[in-house]
């Protein structure tokens, strides 16, 4: 070779080298994505036996993290989705917190052993996520969908008592389509706190008959007793385990008298406080609750309220429901037998269907007596929680006809269905905030509310903000984003607020104010009792982005009268 043509030699080489590269890096990302790939549930290398207990993956062991790869995949993504994705949308959906956060949050300053309206874990909770992430929504935005994320995890572990990896992946995917687990869950409060706790207690109570060791009678206590502090409606529960160790013979195998008394002993040790506290206050949260039931239906009203209720109801689990019907008639045609007549795991899969469907159903039921019998009208969010096992106990009632969900284009089309969720939640926020033109709680100017009343109180007193007097809402808001953290005198009630004291509350000073996201609501009497004579100074407020939308805000100022000490 002549040492003229070196350089194009050189050149050819190089050449040559990076196509064998490029060639070499095409064939190492087609491995890699098929090896990503073989983590997706495919139908082809999976069908369920006669026998839910065979399997590389089988029930000798149940274990909360997956053993098979491609389910520890789909239900990490599942959780992440909940645990970051739900908190990120609410947290750019809204201006404010929602109400029940901030009413929550006005609790959490001065923790109770209880409250007007209800228990006080709820209070606790949000103290407790204050002091971790700081005062900001996100502390408060997270702490529904981390719900969620306890409730899947306590249900994946009950379903895996009597399911295989695959079909409990397939059930719990099943109970997301719920819209208590889905658009429902970013306001966090005493409805939403519930459905983990119905979870760990109906997991609980399972392990408690079935295996009869004491430590599971003890757990089952605590978590019951947490049922009762985070809402009354706890005793439906209660009922159901009650009246299932009555007609259920296999459930009863392990009691003993003295591992019921210890679960009972331990459950009014949790509740306790709470306990207590109603005797020292004179049931205030029983009185609250009467006078929001305070309206007596008719016979014709009782029915009404009971179809509305179910109707209500029915929606919320309507996605699931209308899956089985169709995975029913697919069944059918392709088995040329009826579901009910062809169960593969029928004898296995009975005890734990019918335990399950006895816990969706019954709480439900006794929850009607409410329009009926009482003659009370129902919120629709009282029956947050009692699906809660529905799609448990759906998968375990044909885990056969259930095994065909169990492939990529089913995965995909949850994950599709949760992104539209996420875009529903999140467009119906957007509509109400951006779109229409009213004021609502989402784009409250809660930040600007609180700049002008403590800037306000700073500039004619010059000492820091210790006492607002107000609704939840706006006297909420204010304390919320106020630098200081006032404390609320709820609607001017010391009988409701009472870690405010007449007395201090006359030596720091405090702000009494009103502002409405209805521009029709007026304060009550408070507003009047509440201010010495002073007058009031009044301001318009608006959302940073609708200037257009503005808000009425009255308040007065009362500036202390003494020295205001610890």
């Amino acid at each position: 070779m002549t040492q003229g043509n070196r350089p194009f030699d050189a050149r050819r080489k190089c050449f040559t080298l990076c196509r064998a590269r490029r060639a070499w890096q095409t064939r190492w990302d087609k491995i890699a994505v098929a090896r990503f790939l073989t983590l997706l549930p495919s139908f082809n290398d999976y069908s369920i036996g006669p026998d839910l207990h065979t399997g590389p993956h089988a029930l000798a062991a149940p274990s909360v993290i997956p053993r098979d790869p491609s389910c520890r995949a789909v239900l990490g993504v599942l959780l992440v989705l909940y645990a970051l994705l739900w908190p990120l949308v609410a947290l750019l959906s809204h201006h404010s917190p929602p109400l029940d956060m901030i009413e929550g949050f006005v609790w959490s300053l001065h923790p109770q052993a209880g409250y007007y309206k209800h228990p006080p874990l709820t209070a606790w909770i949000i103290s407790t996520s204050v002091a971790l992430l700081g005062k900001q929504p996100l502390a408060l935005l997270v702490l529904g969908p981390l719900s969620i994320v306890v409730a899947l995890v306590a249900l994946w572990w009950l379903a895996r008592q009597f399911l295989d990896e695959r079909l409990t992946l397939v059930a719990v995917l099943l109970t997301t389509t719920q819209l208590y687990f889905n658009v429902l869950i970013p306001e966090f409060n005493h409805n939403v706190i519930q459905i983990p706790l119905w979870a760990c207690s109906i997991t609980l109570f399972w392990m408690a008959t079935q295996r009869g060791q004491l430590i599971w009678f003890i757990a089952l206590g605590v978590s019951l007793g947490l049922c009762a502090l985070a809402k009354y409606s706890a005793a439906l529960l209660y009922l159901f385990m009650v009246i299932w160790m009555l007609i259920d013979a296999g459930s009863r195998r392990h009691l003993s008298l003295g591992k019921v008394f210890s679960c009972v002993v331990v459950a009014a040790v949790v509740m306790a406080p709470n306990l207590f506290w109603l005797v020292g206050h004179d049931f205030q949260p029983l009185h609250y609750a009467q006078e929001r039931m305070s309206e007596h239906l008719s016979a014709a009203g009782r029915v009404g309220e009971v179809g509305s209720f179910l109707a209500a109801q029915l929606g919320s689990v309507i996605v699931m429901l209308m899956l089985t019907v169709w995975l029913a008639r697919t069944y059918r045609a392709t088995s040329g037998v009826t579901p009910l007549a062809s169960d593969e795991a029928r004898h296995r899969a009975t005890s734990p269907a019918l335990f399950l469907f006895a816990a969706s159903t019954l709480p439900f039921l006794f929850s009607l007596a409410v329009p009926l019998i009482a003659g009370r009208p129902l919120r629709d969010m009282w029956a947050m929680m009692m699906f809660t096992p529905l799609g448990l106990a759906l998968v375990c009632w044909r885990p056969g006809m259930f095994a065909s969900l169990y492939q990529r284009r089913w995965l995909f089309a949850w994950l599709i269905l949760h992104g539209l969720l996420l875009g529903v939640y999140a467009g119906s926020v957007y509509y109400k905030t951006q779109l229409r033109p009213s004021l609502s709680r989402a784009n409250f100017p809660g930040p600007e509310l609180a700049r002008l009343i403590e800037a306000d109180w700073q500039k004619k007193t010059g000492v820091p903000l210790a006492y607002l007097v107000g609704s939840t809402w706006a006297a909420g808001n204010v304390s919320f984003y106020a630098t200081a953290t006032p404390a609320v005198l709820i609607n001017g009630d010391f009988s409701i607020s009472p870690w405010v004291s007449p007395t201090r509350i006359k030596a720091c000073g405090y702000v009494a104010l009103w502002a409405s996201e209805k521009s029709t609501r007026e304060p009550g009497a408070w507003m009047s009792e509440m201010n010495p004579g002073l007058p009031e100074e009044t301001a318009e407020l608006s959302h940073p982005t609708q200037p257009a939308i503005r808000v009425a805000v009255r308040w007065v100022i009362i500036p202390p009268a003494g020295r205001c000490g610890a």
